[in-house]
């Protein structure tokens, strides 16, 4: 006998699949959270070496490249790691924390008193940012897509058109927001704001529940243990 296409099984099923995942909205909140953070501390890096720090603007164009050097390059570890050993999720975990890390690492250095020790701070810090954001750069956007089921195919254009204008909200506002913080409150509040934005999705326990339980059931299906062929 037939399954009739009103029964709530039926209903549930085609429910769900017109449906995003639970964990998407979290990955796309968690996607502009770290966009607003790596934009935000961009857009006063290089003033913040040249003049707060008094190295000039050429010795700070040499760091901030060497900077961006190191953000792309570090994706070739990331995938790496995810391919071979960890998989998307725990490397975006895992990873993620030392670029939170990078970030308190630059707020402290606007609090200790001789020039030396501030830069060894900034270069510590933008070490700990470009092997995190690197790290995590080549999985993050494929990531997503690991989140669908057969079926719902149709749903991943609309998921990925979410997802980046994620990346671009999160930019715009950072680039308006985080200058005025170091105008008015220093750059050690203006280097921290971003560290604890990028740091409250790992806090937050809704995101944290939703999307463990899950990315690792994936994770040992080897769903996302797959190729990292994303990139932001």
């Amino acid at each position: 006998m037939g399954v009739s296409s009103d029964s709530p099984t039926v209903s549930t099923r085609s429910a769900s699949a017109d449906s995003f995942p639970p964990q998407i909205k979290y990955i796309i909140s968690n996607e502009a959270c770290e966009r607003f953070s790596f934009y935000g501390m961009r857009s006063i890096l290089t003033l913040y070496i040249a003049k707060h720090l008094g190295q000039g603007s050429s010795k700070a164009s040499e760091v901030v490249h060497l900077f961006v050097f190191g953000v792309y390059f570090m994706p070739l570890f990331g995938a790496w790691l995810s391919d071979r050993v960890l998989g998307r999720y725990k490397t975006i975990l895992f990873i993620s924390l030392f670029y939170c890390l990078g970030h308190g690492v630059l707020a402290m250095a606007d609090l200790v008193q001789t020039q030396e020790n501030k830069l060894w701070l900034l270069y510590a810090g933008l070490a700990l940012i470009s092997f995190g954001g690197g790290g995590i750069k080549p999985c993050v956007s494929a990531f997503v897509g690991d989140q669908f089921r057969a079926g719902q195919e149709h749903l991943l254009q609309r998921a990925y058109g979410l997802f980046y204008w994620s990346i671009n909200f999160g930019s715009f506002f950072s680039f308006l927001v985080i200058p005025r913080v170091a105008k008015d409150y220093g750059y050690g509040w203006a280097f921290g704001v971003p560290g604890l934005l990028w740091l409250w999705p790992r806090s937050c326990s809704g995101w944290a529940a939703s999307i463990t339980s899950t990315c690792l059931q994936r994770d040992r299906r080897g769903a996302a243990s797959g190729k990292c062929s994303g990139t932001l």
